[in-house]
């Protein structure tokens, strides 16, 4: 079953592992804006999925580096 997640985003954290990479393909496939961290983001997965057109960025970072706490905050 496929949800859509249009107009909606999505973090995904070790999105550059397996299982990550495969849940953050999924949901840009079904239409989420995606961030994509990982400790050492190479930057293959965002051009993978943004020459589909998908909107996706990512990040290199792990969730307990508090000065990257900002992009989590609501404006």
């Amino acid at each position: 079953m496929d949800i859509n997640f249009t107009d909606k985003v999505v973090v995904i954290t070790g999105a550059e592992g397996g299982i990550g990479s495969a849940m953050v393909k999924k949901f840009a496939k079904n239409g989420a804006q995606v961030a994509i961290c990982d400790l050492n983001c190479k930057g293959d997965l965002e051009k993978e999925l943004k020459e589909n057109g998908n909107i996706v960025k990512s990040f290199s970072f792990t969730i307990e580096n508090i000065k990257y706490q900002h992009l989590f905050e609501e404006k």
